[in-house]
């Protein structure tokens, strides 16, 4: 695999893992020390040496929480400029206005609200749906707030979709950077907002891109899996998980050479788009998500935004637990998961070992093990079974739980 393919949310590159199939390239997790972190609305304290493993090597768990911007939520409190709501295919989208004199692109903007987060956080995963007609396009950036300070970061580039204009991208300030679709931080933040700018190079202005859906994952590790689920709650469900969605199944294998050891992600988000009414072949929908900023196809936000340019529901999440996983999978919903794992951590897998790969979990069998479309392996990916406790280490422990949600509109929970 190519070194430039290699892509990460941690900032300690490793050699990617030689493996008997097809797999796509990650960098294994390094360790982050998170500062003194304060819980709001739980009055509690974290350590001040909190990191992402514990004094024996072990990692330690994470507390996530998600917000979507959408419908109404969309609009207000937003701040919306030369920005006009209208309702399409029954859901609220945002367009651009007018043109604006001597303003070209013609440009609208959207402000998201200072986002007071329930506790504090070190990392923020977003990830967009916007339509992009010809000639259209969008940027997304975010800035936070340092929770000891109260300083604002610099906006920082996230990431677009369609055409925008080559400016100048702000990825890195004193206290994290942008690693490639995540925010790290060094220093923990208590606010968020995010920023969309809309372009189009239609002098007119008539032509424009429709904003349909913000979300925001942030992220903290804590002490223990107790304080996670104090923090979080423990959320029930009486769905019976023990399901077998049909999800189609396709091979990443199956493609051009120099495409098919690269494009787990896009073949994964093939299923799930076919699965939700959507079939788009899997070479194309590797295409459109290709990252020339990174040269890479595992962009993350630029999967969901693909999935989300054809009118599906799709939004980035990160899972805690593997019954949160069962949950969705309860509620008809499949998940793609970003995994990695080492040789011997993962004997169920059809891999010995990988550096970062994404799978499609369609189901859960009466033993609570994972029902999978593996795109690494055209023999044994279609619905192969994936031991649980094993699943859970390499995605939830090894992959801080990253998971792509895609649904036909107006099915999203």
């Amino acid at each position: 695999m190519a070194s430039s393919n290699l892509r990460s949310p941690f900032n300690l590159p490793l050699a990617a893992a030689m493996v008997s199939f097809i797999a796509c390239g990650l960098t294994l997790a390094g360790v982050m020390t998170l500062p003194t972190a304060r819980f709001a609305d739980k009055g509690q304290t974290l350590a001040s040496t909190v990191t992402s493993t514990d004094s024996s090597g072990k990692t330690l768990p994470m507390v996530h929480e998600l917000t979507r911007y959408e419908g109404a939520s969309l609009v207000a409190p937003a701040t919306l400029n030369n920005l006009t709501s209208s309702k399409t295919d029954s859901e609220i989208r945002l367009r651009i206005k007018g043109v604006v004199e001597r303003n070209f692109p013609v440009i609208g903007e959207w402000v998201g609200p200072e986002v007071n987060t329930s506790f504090n956080f070190s990392e923020l995963l977003p990830s967009w749906n916007v339509i992009t007609p010809p000639d259209t396009g969008a940027r997304f950036d975010v800035r936070v707030k340092d929770a000891q300070t109260g300083e604002w970061s610099p906006w920082m580039y996230m990431g677009n979709w369609g055409r925008v204009p080559q400016r100048k991208q702000e990825i890195k300030f004193p206290g994290g950077k942008v690693e490639v679709d995540i925010l790290e931080l060094t220093r923990p933040a208590s606010t968020y907002q995010m920023r969309a700018t809309l372009f189009s190079f239609d002098p007119t202005g008539q032509t424009s891109p429709e904003l349909r859906r913000v979300s925001v994952s942030h992220s903290a590790y804590v002490a223990t899996a107790n304080q996670r689920d104090l923090i979080r709650g423990t959320p029930n469900s009486d769905a019976d998980f023990r399901r077998d969605l049909p999800v189609p199944f396709r091979a990443q294998g199956v493609e051009l050479q120099n495409l098919s050891s690269e494009i787990c992600s896009p073949t994964s988000v093939a299923m799930l788009m076919q699965f939700a009414g959507k079939y788009v072949p899997t070479r194309d929908t590797a295409l459109s998500i290709y990252d020339p900023e990174y040269d890479l196809f595992g962009n993350w936000n630029r999967a969901v935004a693909m999935a989300g340019s054809l009118g599906l529901d799709a939004y980035l999440t990160r899972i805690s637990t593997i019954d949160d996983a069962r949950r969705y999978v309860a509620n008809g919903q499949p998940l793609i998961a970003s995994i990695r794992f080492k040789d011997g951590e993962f004997p169920s897998n059809v891999m010995k070992s990988t550096a970062g790969h994404l799978i499609v979990i369609r189901g859960f069998n009466s033993q609570g093990d994972a029902i999978v479309n593996d795109p690494a392996s055209r023999e044994r990916g279609n619905g192969i079974i994936y031991k649980a406790d094993e699943l859970e280490r390499a995605w939830i422990d090894s992959a801080s739980g990253v998971a792509y949600v895609i649904a036909r509109r107006g099915l999203l929970k």
